[in-house]
């Protein structure tokens, strides 16, 4: 019996539902796996756990609004959509991974990106403002006159 094998029957199993023969097949896979004896002591944890709560009777009504349901042919209500995460959750391991590793690129991508556009943007920018809207006060100094950047400005105009 393989893994796959094994998984299906655990429920079964526990439920005593195994003809002997899958039993005794299932035991000795058991024996040498690990991982679905890991999964036998989960399922036996939930079994537990739902045992511990306490049984009760259903309401008394219950039947007529079932047996009204039917005779109207109305149609089963529809499970809701499970929840983005609860789907990812869900997900095999592999699955769950890579869609880290996706997020985690678009996110450095995204701040490479900006960073790098910010490398290339000019620096003087704001100073080259700064000189433009009061030029007229600066020709005015000497020594402000002797700076490079006043040069290079006239000579873009």
């Amino acid at each position: 019996m393989n893994c796959r094998q094994a998984e299906k029957n655990l429920s079964a199993y526990l439920d005593r539902e195994l003809e002997l023969k899958d039993a005794k097949a299932l035991e000795a896979h058991l024996s040498d796996c690990p991982r679905c004896r890991e999964k036998l002591a989960e399922l036996e944890k939930i079994e537990k756990a739902i045992s511990a709560f306490p049984e009760r009777d259903p309401s008394p009504f219950l039947w007529t609004r079932v047996k009204a349901g039917v005779e109207s042919g109305a149609e089963p209500a529809k499970p809701l959509a499970r929840p983005v995460l609860a789907r990812f959750r869900l997900a095999p391991v592999p699955v769950r991974w890579a869609g880290i590793a996706l997020f985690l690129a678009v996110i450095l991508g995204g701040v490479v990106f900006s960073l790098r556009r910010e490398a290339e943007r000019p620096r003087s920018a704001g100073l080259e403002i700064v000189v433009a809207e009061n030029l007229d006060l600066l020709e005015n100094y000497e020594l402000i006159q002797d700076l490079d950047i006043l040069e290079n400005w006239e000579g873009k105009s």
